[in-house]
């Protein structure tokens, strides 16, 4: 019985003194996270991301514009494309370009290439707006396609596969105000 009660009283204070002594508090809010790489991050590297991403949108919009639909696919991500194609109902991202049509859900609804997917007669394409707080980081930039009247679109630009490309799932979005 004796050889027993060593082991048996190790293996209670083992048990018993290995409760949790703290309790980590709750994570903020994740609109309050910082991604530390951004804060560390060199100035030369950080503007050469920020204008890549930005001459990347400034390319798909002129694509747009200038109505070549295959060179503005080339400046939107997958997800973007998959969206255009259940949008197109099966004929293909393109046509919902060329149609100037989209279904969603079920329903035909006009389409404006630029319209829609920047903003209308767009004049600035800028990095803040309106006091607006952006989730960023190193593989995501957020700009504003703006018009004469100060209201806006986000347009949000992803690094896929190496490359800076336009992330709009979501075909249609709200105009925001000044």
């Amino acid at each position: 019985m004796k050889k027993y009660v060593f082991p048996m009283l190790l293996a209670c204070i083992l048990v018993n003194g290995c409760v949790k002594l703290y309790t980590l508090p709750d994570p903020p809010p994740k609109e309050e996270w910082v991604d530390i790489a951004l804060e560390n991050e060199d100035p030369e590297i950080k503007a050469k991301r920020i204008l890549d991403a930005k001459k990347a949108a400034i390319q798909c919009l002129g694509a747009l514009v200038s109505k070549n639909w295959s060179k503005a696919l080339s400046y939107m991500s997958d997800n973007t494309q998959a969206a255009l194609m259940a949008a197109s109902g099966g004929q293909g991202p393109e046509s919902v370009f060329q149609e100037g049509i989209a279904l969603v859900n079920g329903e035909k609804r006009a389409f404006d290439p630029v319209g829609d997917v920047f903003i209308t007669n767009v004049v600035d394409i800028r990095d803040e707006f309106a006091d607006r707080k952006d989730v960023e980081n190193t593989t995501r930039h957020v700009f504003y396609a703006v018009d004469a009247s100060e209201n806006a679109r986000e347009i949000i630009m992803i690094l896929e596969d190496g490359k800076w490309v336009l992330d709009k799932p979501q075909l249609f979005s709200a105009l925001l105000a000044p």
